[in-house]
């Protein structure tokens, strides 16, 4: 198996780099390499170990484990939203887990242009935005931009991709689409460091699943005031105060205008114009 075809196995699987270097005994580091085309010779025990997981049938479930739509329908610790899904809410002791052995120094030694997050030490893959996606973020960022120079604000909105070391710790750096940081000790110029005010994130079928269901309960958990999920499929807000001590979701078509809790509802948000980028 050449590793172009091992790479669209990978993809078509639906396996991410952890995954396979979990169940491979490959270092994530060279996974990595290889199928970036940065190692001209690897070894053929190497590509032997990679070839048997990705073709092994017992691994195939990994690949759908983490999908949304594969999820039971009801679940105890979910919050059924308006259209028709749940919204997983993990109290803090239900999200505790296994950490992962990564870390922040293992982050940044990835070879350069690779898209991954680290959550509590696991690596998962991101997939490249859409024009789609960048212009929901772009329309967003404006408007918050613009209340912020018209009220001479001292906070600062920055557009992924930005590394955001969450907890202040080494076993976590995501990579939010865009953020609010009004705290300037945060800004350390090459990642920010600690929670922000606020975050978006604009779903896609390959996020979704992170976005809502570990990302959020990870966001709530390292201080973030306010969570903004925008979902061009089903053209919706999903929105969280997560200063309010109940941190129930808000959802709301991409319709009329819709506040900034941490600008105390001051700062309105144009969701007509943020739909335009999905029409």
């Amino acid at each position: 198996m050449t590793i172009d075809e091992m790479r669209d196995l990978k993809e078509k699987k639906g396996y991410t780099y952890t995954q396979i270097c979990d169940y491979s005994g490959v270092p994530i580091g060279t996974i990595i390499k290889i199928f970036a085309g940065q190692t001209l010779k690897p070894r053929r025990s190497t590509l032997d170990a990679i070839e048997k997981m990705l073709t092994d049938p017992k691994y195939e479930y990994l690949g759908k484990r983490h999908s949304y739509d594969d999820r039971s329908k009801t679940t105890n610790n979910s919050y059924e939203n308006i259209y028709g899904e749940n919204i997983v809410m993990e109290e803090a002791a239900a999200y505790v887990e296994d950490v992962g052995k990564y870390t922040v120094e293992d982050y940044l030694n990835l070879p350069e242009g690779t898209r991954v997050e680290l959550i509590d030490g696991k690596f998962y893959d991101m997939a490249s935005p859409t024009v789609v996606h960048q212009d929901i973020i772009y329309r967003f960022v404006k408007q918050v931009d613009r209340f912020i120079d018209d009220n001479k604000g001292k906070c600062k909105v920055f557009i992924g991709p930005v590394d955001v070391q969450l907890d202040n710790d080494d076993k976590t750096m995501v990579v939010p689409d865009a953020v609010i940081i009004c705290d300037s000790k945060k800004n350390r110029k090459d990642r920010i460091i600690g929670a922000p005010d606020l975050v978006l994130e604009v779903l896609s079928p390959s996020t979704r699943n992170k976005d809502m269901e570990k990302k959020c309960p990870k966001y709530r958990m390292a201080g973030v005031k306010e969570y903004w999920m925008i979902d061009p499929k089903k053209k919706v807000l999903i929105k969280y105060d997560f200063t309010d001590e109940d941190y129930l979701p808000k959802i709301v078509p991409l319709k009329g205008e819709e506040p900034l809790v941490i600008y105390k509802d001051k700062c309105l948000i144009d969701l007509d114009e943020i739909g335009k980028a999905i029409q």
